[in-house]
């Protein structure tokens, strides 16, 4: 697999060439500052990232209206004679009923797109309880009505560790009674009460009344917002990479044109010296790769260079095969 380049900068000696002086420090400069803003984005990505899994709240307003209705009364019937009396199905019996219903206040300024599917009013209820206010002598059945929201849990079982011993009872539970068994340890939330006079005497108010209550639920339009933002950065990212491999690459253009004008300089100024420099290098490398044994810090020892029968060995053959093999290829 070819390495990524990831070496953006620009060789030393070329900033300090005069007429590349200015550009190279404007480059160095936005070198650094991109340095400090990958940092701060990256820094930014994690405390969304956080967020999102911390489920963000805010503070909503739940609207409650509440409205009745009667049926049968003595003023609605007036002097006409009155439907039969059926005591199994509660036909022509002065009846009235109790009507709550409720919904989350849309926010001022909210733009369409934040907009997400209104939660329904039951969801914000755990326990209703509505207590009549009535004389228990007439009707000694009981005067409070209670309404429960049962909690849906997945399956599954909880198995956990207690230094200073059993909490729950047992070393294991089931997921489902996790809720239960906490909330044995939570105190119950303060009530809402809402005070409503129903008299069946008179006609029912044409309008519901209503309350707002403050309510604490996950705040979903952040919680999109920031997701939208994450997956923005995530396909973005991919497009500054893309970049950042073009610019690793023209700097790595940018150093080995500098080595090559380095070389032709070298050779321009003094070609004997820079020629006997070249080959001392050249020959430092060959024994690197085909000396057999040190002498001086080399691996061939310098009177065999100095014997022309050392050229005459099987290496020299391999090596010229080796050559024309790879000047033949780099034709084609």
């Amino acid at each position: 697999r070819k390495r990524k380049l990831t070496d953006k900068s620009i060789p030393h000696a070329l900033a300090q060439v005069p007429e590349f002086a200015q550009e190279s420090e404007m480059y160095q400069s936005l070198l650094e500052m991109e340095r400090k803003l990958d940092w701060t984005m990256t820094r930014k990505r994690v405390e969304v990232q956080d967020a999102l899994s911390r489920n963000p709240t805010t503070t909503r307003t739940l609207r409650v209206f509440l409205s009745h209705t009667v049926s049968g009364q003595s003023w609605q019937v007036g002097d006409a004679e009155g439907e039969p009396v059926n005591f199994e199905t509660g036909q022509g019996i002065p009846a009235w009923s109790f009507r709550v219903e409720g919904r989350l206040l849309e926010l001022p300024n909210q733009r369409s797109r934040d907009k997400v599917v209104p939660r329904k009013f039951s969801t914000f209820i755990k326990r209703m309880v509505v207590e009549l206010d009535r004389d228990p002598n007439l009707y000694p059945d009981g005067n409070i009505l209670e309404v429960n929201r049962y909690l849906l849990c997945f399956g599954g079982q909880l198995v956990y560790q207690v230094p200073s011993g059993p909490i729950f009872g047992a070393d294991t539970v089931v997921f489902q009674q996790l809720p239960e068994l906490i909330n044995r340890y939570l105190m119950p939330a303060d009530p809402v009460i809402l005070h409503y006079t129903i008299n069946p005497m008179v006609p029912p108010p044409e309008r519901p009344q209503a309350w707002d209550i403050e309510v604490k639920m996950e705040d979903t339009s952040l919680k999109n917002r920031m997701a939208t933002t994450v997956q923005a950065t995530k396909d973005s990212t991919q497009d500054l990479g893309k970049l950042d491999d073009e610019i690793a690459l023209l700097t790595q253009s940018l150093h080995n044109a500098h080595t090559k004008r380095i070389f032709l300089q070298s050779f321009a100024e003094d070609p004997t010296k820079f020629i006997q420099n070249w080959l001392e290098s050249q020959s430092r490398d060959l024994e690197s790769i085909l000396g057999s044994g040190p002498s001086e810090g080399a691996t061939i020892r310098a009177e065999e260079l100095r014997r022309s029968d050392f050229f005459r060995l099987p290496w020299v053959e391999e090596a010229v095969a080796i050559q024309e093999g790879m000047r033949l290829s780099s034709k084609q």
